[in-house]
């Protein structure tokens, strides 16, 4: 029998009495029955990640010995639940994350899932799921580019579900086990769903090359190049980059050459 292709869903909020655990069992349901569909050519085990459960909650990265992208393998990590935390990250051959949008962001629960490691999360596709009141549009803007700078392969559609306004102001919650099936609201994103979870399938099945890790912060780098022409100085745009996020492109734009591009792992260590 084949062994399954292990998918980690990684959960973004430990908040209780909320909308996400709900919404975890209901994306869950769709991903393993599409990711599974009659015909699939390999069988896919989805993994859920509980930001609440060992090896989780983290806590934010304390160890400033060296950076996780210094570590080579698990046993490198000095706090047991990150070594923990690494093998099953590593055994997981692509994500989906689901995250909802807070104050026009995401969860430090879910920033701290993510840079505890660095290594592990390396070509992986990921699938991005966001909600609130406006879709999580913000917050799917920001986790993109954190996942690019962390050298993964995201899924270009990703779902973003608007919860009604009884779902977020209100008193009406996505229930884990719904009496009736889950609320009406949630049909239209079905389709978005299987798509996001086709393209990730066919993503699993890829095998990309190195320079694809780094081809957004080439069309960045790019894009501010161009910009730059109305700048009188390169380096006075660097902080713009900075505040944006993407490191990357500011240390091309600062070297002003599109020519080369050798490394795009960030090795600073602020």
């Amino acid at each position: 029998m084949q062994a399954a292709t292990r998918v980690g869903l990684l959960i973004g909020s430990s908040r209780t009495g909320g909308n996400g655990a709900g919404l975890a069992v209901w994306l869950r349901q769709l991903l393993e029955d599409r990711l599974n569909a009659p015909g699939a050519a390999h069988p896919v085990e989805l993994v859920p990640v509980d930001p609440r459960v060992a090896p989780h909650p983290l806590g934010p990265v304390v160890d400033g010995a060296r950076l996780p992208s210094q570590v080579p393998d698990a046993a490198g990590y000095g706090a047991p639940g990150v070594r923990a935390w690494s093998r099953l990250a590593a055994g997981c051959a692509g994500l989906a994350v689901l995250s909802p949008e807070y104050n026009g962001g995401y969860p430090g629960e879910l920033k701290n899932a993510l840079d505890h490691l660095y290594r592990e999360w390396a070509a992986k596709p990921v699938l991005l799921v966001t909600y609130g009141g406006g879709g999580g549009l913000r917050c799917q803007a920001q986790l993109r580019g954190v996942l690019e700078a962390l050298r993964m392969r995201v899924v270009p559609e990703p779902v973003g579900i608007r919860l009604p306004a009884a779902y977020t102001g209100g008193s009406e919650r996505v229930s884990p086990a719904p009496a009736h099936g889950f609320p009406g609201f949630l049909e239209p994103y079905v389709g978005a769903v299987h798509g996001g979870a086709d393209r990730l399938r066919e993503m699993l099945l890829e095998k990309p090359a190195g320079s694809q890790w780094c081809a957004a912060s080439r069309r960045i780098a790019a894009r501010m190049l161009t910009a730059d022409m109305a700048c009188s100085d390169a380096r006075r745009c660097i902080p713009i980059a900075l505040y944006s996020g993407h490191m990357h492109a500011s240390r091309l734009l600062a070297s002003s050459s599109t020519a080369q591009y050798t490394d795009c792992q960030d090795s600073t260590k602020a």
